[in-house]
């Protein structure tokens, strides 16, 4: 009930800001991001939970936030990104779950959790995705965490990668198509995922919290 309520609010609080305090508050991370030494933040769109509007207002005024804005869109529409100009899509869109919630997919059951997780795509669906944004040259990112995810992932754009011409391979490998997270890679997903030329985000708050990046 509590997570309901926390849900309903934040959409309520959502949409009553008006266009400006969204701009506003969109300022003052920028500020506060640059007061700390950062020039560049990615800015991980999910119009599923949010829709589109705070991303809109960002492109409106990008332009002249005190840093660089690079938007990736939790989307899988391709003409959608390419209408609003963007140049990459997906960024932190799931593939799986989290570990804390239980939900990241792997190929064995939690040591407290009887579960294994869950995958959010079939392996044909995926694989139509990435090659269509990877033939529209977008950059394609996605969250993925646990080992089956990152397998499903890795091997996808393997699959991608190995219906290129030789030309087209190595403009494959300097797109540099994104998996955020990464956190329970096997030897051999890295090497995979190395020989594609992908890259991987980590990030230093998780690493802290699971010791698994």
């Amino acid at each position: 009930m509590t997570k309901v309520a926390n849900t309903v609010l934040r959409h309520w609080f959502q949409q009553h800001l008006a266009d400006h305090d969204v701009e506003e508050l969109q300022l003052d991370a920028a500020s506060l991001a640059v007061a700390h030494g950062v020039t560049c933040i990615h800015e991980m769109s999910m119009p599923k939970e949010r829709g589109m509007r705070d991303l809109e207002i960002l492109l409106r005024h990008r332009a002249r936030l005190p840093l660089d804005v690079v938007p990736y869109v939790a989307t899988t529409d391709v003409g959608r990104v390419l209408d609003l100009g963007l140049r990459r899509i997906g960024g932190d869109l799931p593939v799986d779950g989290s570990i804390g919630a239980r939900t990241a997919w792997l190929s064995q059951p939690f040591a407290d959790h009887e579960g294994t997780g869950a995958g959010y795509f079939g392996d044909d669906e995926l694989a139509e995705f990435f090659h269509g944004a990877h033939l529209a040259g977008l950059q394609v990112g996605v969250h993925a965490i646990g080992d089956a995810a990152i397998e499903q992932v890795a091997r996808t754009w393997e699959r991608v990668y190995q219906a290129l011409d030789s030309r087209e391979r190595r403009h494959f490998r300097a797109r540099r198509h994104r998996i955020e997270h990464f956190e329970m890679a096997s030897e051999v997903q890295i090497e995979l995922a190395g020989m594609l030329g992908l890259a991987l985000s980590f990030q230093p708050a998780v690493d802290s919290a699971w010791g698994a990046a």
